[in-house]
């Protein structure tokens, strides 16, 4: 008798746990999602970077697959103030039905980028938010935190990319540890990473561990963000000012793009842009439609 209980107890107890872990997933598939999906990218990243001995590989892996779509919304607005007639049908004429449909299908296609590129963003977003939930209850923090990893992950993406762009390729791991050998870059990573864990101390000193924890995080992302600062600074351009340094790896171009633009890109406010828009039919074929195809 009672090793039938016991059996019954132990069947129970790995039923229950295994039943409790299926619904947590189904619950939270958003969060397994992502976290596989960051998770591959990070051991992608890691390999290759291993392999060229260089950190730049994994910055450009997982910085590109996480903030790309902003990069991604911040074209297809651009591509639309180009050419506001994608959106704005008005009384436009169709020499034929497949006309009609290479416009309608280039407009949708702008805002299906946009869309899943926007929800992507917001995914991610959610995916550290919800990470760091799990780890802490204090929300308000992981709120910060989540936009604060978002906010160094994209401008350090971006410093690399505009290096590339105007050198030809990514920074190497020398130059990127020479940043380092002068004093002004380590002595600001170090005041900046020590403020970092005085401020998440002086919400709850009694979680000093925890706080380390977030030190840690934004530490790591403080200090390659900085590296990547250094060697970007050093590049010989004269358009190569911090003014412009600045403009260009700003974050969330994108989405402030899509904010600033919005009545254009859903047809409702052409009055800027009637200057730009062709006279005759002839040209929106050639010049539009042909453009709104590339999807």
């Amino acid at each position: 008798m009672a090793i039938s209980e016991t059996t019954k107890t132990v069947s129970s107890g790995f039923l229950g746990n295994f039943y409790n872990i299926i619904m947590w997933c189904i619950r939270n598939w958003y969060i397994l999602i992502g976290t596989i999906f960051l998770s591959m990218a990070i051991i992608m990243g890691l390999k290759d970077s291993y392999v060229k001995n260089d950190i730049g590989e994994f910055i450009v892996q997982v910085g590109g697959r996480i903030m790309s779509p902003d990069s991604s919304i911040l074209l297809e607005v651009d591509r639309l103030k180009e050419n506001p007639k994608i959106t704005v049908e008005g009384n436009r004429e169709y020499s034929s039905y497949w006309e009609k449909f290479k416009f309608k299908l280039g407009k949708w296609g702008s805002h299906i980028r946009i869309l899943t590129s926007f929800v992507f963003l917001l995914g991610m977003f959610w995916l550290f938010y919800q990470g760091f939930n799990l780890i802490s209850e204090r929300k308000g923090v992981n709120l910060l935190l989540s936009l604060l990893v978002m906010i160094l992950l994209e401008m350090s993406f971006m410093l690399m990319v505009l290096y590339k762009n105007k050198i030809g390729d990514y920074p190497t791991m020398s130059q990127f540890l020479s940043t380092y050998s002068h004093l002004l870059y380590l002595s600001v990573t170090t005041i900046i990473v020590f403020l970092t864990f005085a401020i998440f101390n002086m919400q709850d000193a009694s979680q000093t561990m925890m706080n380390m924890f977030y030190t840690l995080i934004l530490g790591a992302l403080i200090f390659i963000f900085i590296g990547y600062l250094g060697v970007v600074n050093q590049v010989k351009d004269k358009d190569l000012t911090s003014v412009t340094i600045i403009k260009q790896i700003a974050p969330f171009k994108g989405l402030y793009s899509l904010a600033s633009n919005f009545p254009l890109i859903i047809g409702k406010s052409i009055e800027d842009f009637e200057d730009k828009l062709p006279e005759v039919n002839e040209t929106i074929i050639r010049e539009v439609v042909n453009k709104s195809i590339a999807i």
